[in-house]
């Protein structure tokens, strides 16, 4: 088995990447990215939701 070392300028830049990326979305919420998600599903011909109108029986 062989076993890698990661040296600390290596782990800290991807450290750094990650805690942007989650800064981001703290900062911003998910809205932009359920509008995101929308807009691929939309392009790809994802399946919509059936809502259901009549409420509770």
């Amino acid at each position: 088995m062989l076993l890698a070392y990661f040296t600390p300028e290596v782990v800290l830049p991807m450290a750094s990447l990650v805690a942007s990326v989650v800064g981001f979305v703290m900062m911003v919420g998910r809205a932009p990215f359920r509008l995101a998600a929308r807009g691929v599903r939309a392009v790809l011909g994802g399946e919509k939701r059936a809502r259901s109108s009549t409420g509770k029986p």
